[in-house]
């Protein structure tokens, strides 16, 4: 007996589970590719078919569906933690659903014909200043409805996602202008929840505690299915035993240094993290990296992420980061060594970041002491972190501490100075001020070979400096150190499959030009997207003669970027004065515009660097 979160829907001409309730049922899937519609038209299809049995928790009602499998239904729901104290539910009722005000994920949808038999009389209204909740008998139990109509701002959801909006985002992110929006109340109580929880320790360390939205008091059980994704793991292991090796290094580095402990009690109620690795060989430090994945649901439809505050935005837009670095004379890169591990997590909050691993070649349950990378509020913890050190140093590292502040991207320090003496200064003091917090920084890099005197081999990029191999790729953006010149690597495009629109989306996502330096040519792309769109094909069909002949030219001669170069520099040196010069025109396929930097020092030399493009379609 499974249990699960089930939606009533009298819309739904059928019966939905989710791809991953599928898979703990462990029954019998059958092979069916059926059309299902969503909002705004947009469709899916089906992963398969199968029978289950329905049973409800409070009375015999008993049930055998045939339901189609998705990959997901919904967002959570509700959306957010429902202030179940502020309605009155009669003691007699048997909710269907008790824990109805947490936000989890829906497990079934259950179609219109189903929903109308299952209902009851009996109904109860809970409404109160203007709101419209209802309180319904059904043979499942009573089922709560509706929602409050006062709440401001309140996020909308809506069912059938479809697994492309994250394509489409970054699709369209380059014509998004950016606009900063105020904190929302729960980023607000993320903050306030950092400021009175963080606590410095006697070596400069930081303790945080893990923002939650609501008490996690039992987030139900999560060890089987983490153990279940362990086994898993095993039998990779016992077939590439090279892979192995190279995780066993990974974890082991987090036992010898602290960053995870055996538990030897695991009566605690707590949350057991499944893990697994992520390869990434153009790293110039770690080509394995272990993600720990606490989105992983538990029997109750719970992950310890669905019970997170994510926390704001703290640091600047990329685009922002990159314009300041290419307006100084010298510049230097460099990563913060295992940026998270460097902050502990409080004892209370370890029992949620358990693991399996391996204690003398058994298993074992393991516990992260330290931010987690695969928790969703890690990144704002960090982040902050550095922030809250840069406020407590600040008074004796004030140029650093502004530095730490502004020119810090997640972990990746882009910053420089105009002359070569100050640019060395600057770095001894990051070094300084960032071992305070005990924090090391490594990878440096710079446009300039004395900038990296005194600093250990270990800390220095040395594929930056070896003439075989000048190049650094800093943020998607590849720099030549050596020549100063800013500079694309180009991922091949795929053109041997069937091209459909989900095949073109997928490829032009994969372009990344935050500073529209080929904007013109990521521009074409689009015009090709909107001419699909015009089409009007689905997402899986072929496109048509036109659409797949223009598709391969631009594939084809897509890799003549990489010949491109542009001046990581946009100003001339010692400039007495600087104009900025916008141009923009308009044609029937859509709108352009540019920007330009116009330089000039003392005796009139004139430097035009261009500095941005962007681009929009009509």
């Amino acid at each position: 007996m499974i249990e699960a979160r089930a939606l009533l829907d009298t819309c739904a001409t059928t019966h939905l589970v989710t791809e991953r309730f599928a898979q703990q049922l462990k029954l019998p899937i059958k092979a069916c590719t059926t059309p299902i519609g969503a909002v705004n038209e947009m469709h899916t299809k089906s992963k398969g078919c199968l029978k289950l049995h329905l049973s409800s928790r409070n009375n015999k009602f008993q049930k055998t569906i045939s339901a189609l499998i998705v990959k997901k239904i919904t967002g959570l729901i509700p959306d957010e933690v429902f202030p179940r104290e502020k309605i009155k539910i009669p003691s007699n009722i048997k909710l269907a659903d008790p824990l109805f005000h947490l936000p989890r994920s829906v497990d079934i949808l259950i179609g219109a014909g189903l929903t109308l038999s299952l209902l009851s009389i009996g109904k109860i209204n809970l409404s109160q200043n203007n709101s419209d909740l209802i309180l319904q008998k059904t043979q499942l139990g009573w089922i709560i409805a509706g929602g409050e109509d006062d709440r401001e701002n309140q996020p909308r959801a809506s069912c059938h996602l479809v697994n492309l909006s994250q394509q489409l985002d970054r699709f369209w992110a380059i014509d998004d202008l950016h606009e900063d929006n105020c904190h929302s109340y729960e980023e607000m109580q993320c903050e306030r929840h950092y400021v009175e929880n963080t606590t410095g320790n006697s070596d400069g360390r930081y303790t945080v505690r893990l923002p939650f939205k609501f008490a996690a008091n039992d987030l139900g059980d999560s060890r089987t299915q983490a153990l279940r994704r362990f086994y898993s793991l095993q039998r990779k292991f016992d077939s590439d035993p090279d892979f192995k090796t190279e995780y066993n290094k990974v974890m082991q580095n987090y036992i010898d240094t602290g960053h995870m402990s055996l538990i030897l009690d695991e009566s605690e109620n707590g949350y057991y993290m499944p893990h697994h690795a992520v390869r990434k060989e153009s790293s110039n430090t770690t080509k394995l990296r272990v993600v720990f994945d606490a989105s992983a649901k538990s029997n109750k439809g719970l992950s310890l992420n669905d019970t997170l505050m994510i926390g704001p935005t703290i640091q600047a837009k990329l685009f922002q980061h990159l314009l300041r670095f290419r307006k100084y004379v010298f510049v230097m890169t460099a990563d913060i060594a295992k940026m998270y591990r460097q902050i502990l997590v409080h004892s209370q909050d370890r029992t949620f970041q358990r693991v399996f691993w391996y204690d003398k070649n058994s298993i074992k349950t393991y516990q992260m002491n330290t931010v987690t990378f695969g928790i969703s509020s890690a990144p704002y913890l960090a982040i902050r972190t550095l922030q809250q050190l840069s406020e407590d140093e600040g008074s004796e590292f004030p140029r650093s501490a502004n530095i730490l502040k502004n020119d810090l991207y997640v972990d990746d320090l882009l910053t420089g100075a105009d002359t070569l003496s100050e640019m060395i200064q600057v770095r001894d003091e990051i070094i300084s001020l960032l071992r305070r917090g005990g924090f090391d920084i490594r990878q440096w890099a710079s446009n300039h070979h004395h900038a990296l005197d005194n600093i250990e081999d270990k800390f220095v990029d040395l594929d930056c400096i070896i003439e075989t191999n000048p190049v650094l790729k800093t943020l998607g953006i590849v720099w030549n150190s050596q020549d100063d010149k800013l500079l694309f690597k180009v991922n091949h495009i795929e053109t041997t499959t069937k091209i459909s629109k989900r095949v073109m989306l997928s490829e032009i996502a994969k372009i990344f030009d935050p500073l529209g330096l080929i904007g013109p040519i990521v521009f074409h792309a689009k015009r090709l997207m909107q001419k699909c769109w015009k089409s009007k094909l689905n997402w899986d069909e072929s496109v048509n003669q036109e659409l797949h002949t223009n598709w391969k030219t631009f594939a084809s001669e897509f890799p003549l970027i990489e010949a491109l170069k542009f001046d990581r520099r946009l100003l001339i040196d010692n400039p007495t004065h600087v104009e900025l010069h916008g141009f923009c025109d308009a044609s029937k396929a859509g709108y352009g515009a540019c920007i330009y930097v116009r330089s000039t020092d003392a005796t009139g030399n004139t430097l035009v660097s261009h500095a941005q493009n962007h681009e929009l379609l009509l």
